[in-house]
């Protein structure tokens, strides 16, 4: 088969090499920025490329395309797996409603919970996932899947390994959608709301969140 009879392949082919890249590593803003530019840039060239019939220039004219699309491979899944995250209400409270997404995992000196932040509680929807971790009491081991809780903890970003060889904590969880993380004290979180079966939670956060405004208002 000749990748030349099929223009699609060409194109999808060096697509696909971007996407695995940037799957595989994780760009800062500034290298993204760099890459949209240099992309710009390829296809600038590969438009200049057009118009010279020399065959060495055409030959050219197909590394620069290919190059490009590798480059708009890495930027567009870099910015699909690692969005800018701007969210002034994430870092300015410490109050959360905030639903268990996740059956808890018990650690040795934790109880580690994925948790959907339906809102603060002075009514700023937030709609993110984050990763808590609850000081282990008489109650933790009650906590399932659907719970409602009401938590007081800070929300801080999920550092990278200090170790570059250490397993990259903060980029895996990045993957899942999951950019911040807090420490719960045994007196800083309360359940307001039962878990329920996964198919019964077709509710909105909105229709989550309101009675348990009423409930913390009490």
């Amino acid at each position: 088969m000749k990748i030349q009879n099929y223009p699609i392949v060409k194109v999808l082919f060096p697509f696909v090499v971007g996407i695995l890249i940037a799957y595989k590593g994780d760009f800062p803003d500034k290298i993204c920025r760099l890459l949209w530019w240099s992309a710009g840039l390829l296809y600038l060239s590969v438009i200049a490329l057009t118009f010279v019939r020399a065959y060495r220039w055409r030959v050219m004219k197909s590394i620069t395309m290919e190059m490009a699309f590798v480059l708009v491979g890495i930027v567009l899944t870099n910015s699909h797996f690692h969005p800018k995250i701007t969210d002034g209400a994430v870092t300015s409270n410490a109050d959360w409603i905030v639903r268990v997404a996740a059956d808890p995992t018990p650690r040795e000196k934790s109880v580690k919970v994925e948790a959907d932040v339906l809102q603060s509680v002075d009514g700023k929807a937030v709609g993110r996932k984050v990763l808590l971790y609850l000081q282990p009491s008489a109650v933790t081991g009650t906590l399932r899947y659907g719970d409602l809780l009401f938590v007081h903890a800070p929300l801080t970003r999920i550092a990278p390994p200090c170790n570059p060889d250490a397993f990259d904590n903060r980029l895996y969880m990045r993957r899942r959608g999951i950019y911040y993380s807090g420490f719960v004290r045994e007196n800083g979180w309360q359940r307001v709301g039962q878990g329920t079966d996964r198919k019964e939670l077709g509710r909105t956060a909105e229709q989550d969140a309101r009675p348990v405004r009423v409930a913390l208002a009490r």
